[in-house]
């Protein structure tokens, strides 16, 4: 029941600029799904605004797998989230 509240903990976290608390809440969430699309995204937000550039990178690039693996709406507004966010991140081509 615990984690049922730790989106709206993060986004609350987020919203005062407290990124470290974001970043504690993120990995929470992805220790227990780490396939969590919003939960990488806030994570790869959050890194960067610390000045951490290369994990955020790297989270991003995950969050943009995770996006395209998923099918509809929820995939695709990930995507566009992740090119208005991090517009220099891009999966390589297979």
């Amino acid at each position: 029941m615990r984690n049922f509240f730790l989106p709206l903990a993060s986004n609350t976290a987020r919203s005062l600029g407290d990124f470290a608390t974001v970043k504690r809440y993120s990995e929470l969430l992805l220790a227990n799904d780490p396939d969590d699309a919003m939960a990488l995204f806030a994570l790869a937000d959050c890194l960067e605004e610390l000045g951490e550039m290369e994990t955020a990178k790297k989270y991003a690039m995950k969050c943009y797998e995770r996006g395209l693996a998923m099918e509809g709406v929820l995939g695709n507004s990930i995507i566009e989230l992740l090119e208005k966010r991090f517009p220099d991140i891009k999966p390589s081509a297979s």
